[in-house]
């Protein structure tokens, strides 16, 4: 009896002292093996970008070529990511595995953006939620399996993750205050993906109150985007046709105010008449969001009160979420990082945004799972209210704390 009690003793005070890496393998485990489970599924019920664009496109590269696939217009992905479907072609492997593995691998960037992200704020003496410093790991780990990451990568084989990964990274050396860095990092997002511009008013208003980098540093942004085309153009595309897949695929929706993104506009104002009013609307909220910073933040551009980075990745979801809630032609995948931001400040700093992050991502979770199954449009109009509340909480919550304008804790 007593060697049982001396072994469950001893069993206890390891579990004590290794707990943060039981919970990590556990979660690492259940992680990778939900992904292995998604990744072979092509035959969804609903609509399907793989069977409809990738895999056609990986076909493509398979018969011209390396050479000859970059040379042509495959697809309306900019280069780097045609540079792997090309890659995918020759190799002869499972597409559809290549292609999640590459979106799976992203989210393990994500993760370790996050956590260096949470390691930089701790070092800046701002609390971290409920758990101890080790548990870390363990939080940013449990953030990439929230199901609308799993589905978007693993099932739906989509490349969210690849520039939300860089646009985290981005934020990363933003906090470090490295702006060559940072706009390297957004330079390479943009590259994989134009919704990375959806970032930009937020890099407006810091460059406004932060006055700790140069409008120069802004232009690693397109100097990446033309060294990332340069494959491309090696291999004999065009110069136009190369730098302008974003122009064409702007003009790709055909004038829709309202896609899949459950907006405020598809309460009764789908028509393509209200498309110029929302890019109206999202443009003259971040100029009066640039206004307002002015009489209220004065005093943080002086240095006499601190506006610390719990603060800075809540605006920064936020101006991806004024984006996606107005402006037209939104995709249901289009607010992907503001998710994950949200969610991550709500669970490590700002508990007052619990209720909008998980509103944000029943909301994501119902968009996918519309789009994949083809049921519960007649829900759509549900969740465009319910976003628009979660929206309206997110800039409530951003304007107390731009007046109390001190600590988040």
């Amino acid at each position: 009896m007593s060697n049982r009690r001396a072994f469950d003793n001893k069993l206890v005070e390891i579990i004590d002292k290794y707990m943060d890496w039981i919970i990590f393998a556990f979660l690492l485990v259940m992680s990778v093996h939900i992904r292995i489970k998604y990744t072979p599924l092509v035959d969804v019920p609903g609509w399907s970008d793989y069977n409809a664009f990738l895999a056609p496109w990986v076909e493509e590269y398979r018969k011209l070529g390396f050479v000859g696939g970059l040379s042509t217009a495959i697809g309306d992905y900019y280069i780097p990511y045609n540079v792997f479907l090309a890659i995918v072609g020759q190799l002869g492997v499972n597409p559809a595995s290549a292609i999640s593995f590459f979106s799976c691998f992203f989210d393990g960037v994500m993760a370790v953006a996050m956590f260096l992200i949470v390691r930089c704020l701790r070092a800046k003496d701002l609390a971290c939620g409920f758990w101890a410093e080790r548990f870390d790991k363990c939080f940013c780990l449990t953030l990439i399996n929230l199901p609308f990451i799993i589905v978007d990568g693993a099932l739906w084989k989509q490349c969210d993750s690849i520039y939300s990964a860089f646009i985290l990274l981005g934020l990363f050396f933003f906090l470090k205050e490295r702006p060559n860095l940072t706009f390297i990092m957004i330079g390479l997002a943009f590259s994989f993906k134009f919704q990375t511009v959806f970032i930009i008013p937020f890099f407006v208003l810091a460059y406004y109150l932060k006055k700790n980098f140069s409008i120069l540093h802004v232009l690693w942004i397109p100097a990446m985007y033309l060294i990332t085309g340069l494959p491309a153009i090696f291999c004999g595309r065009s110069i136009t046709n190369t730098y302008g897949i974003y122009y064409r695929q702007i003009n790709s929706t055909g004038g829709a105010t309202v896609v899949s993104f459950p907006s405020i506009w598809y309460i009764g104002f789908q028509e393509q008449m209200f498309r110029h009013i929302g890019v109206f609307v999202a443009l003259m909220i971040f100029a009066g969001a640039l206004v307002f910073a002015k009489f209220k933040l004065q005093d943080v551009t002086s240095g006499k009160q601190v506006l610390h980075g719990a603060f800075w990745l809540t605006l920064a979801g936020w101006s991806i979420m004024t984006a996606v809630e107005f402006m037209p032609g939104m995709h249901e995948r289009y607010d992907y990082l503001a998710v994950v931001l949200i969610s991550f400040v709500a669970v490590a700093y700002r508990r007052q945004l619990l209720i909008p992050a998980l509103i944000m991502n029943l909301c994501s979770n119902f968009s996918y799972g519309r789009l994949l199954t083809q049921t519960g449009e007649q829900y759509y109009p549900v969740a465009a209210i319910a976003y628009f509340v979660a929206y309206c909480w997110v800039t409530y919550d951003l304007y107390r704390v731009c007046c109390k304008c001190k600590e988040l804790t």
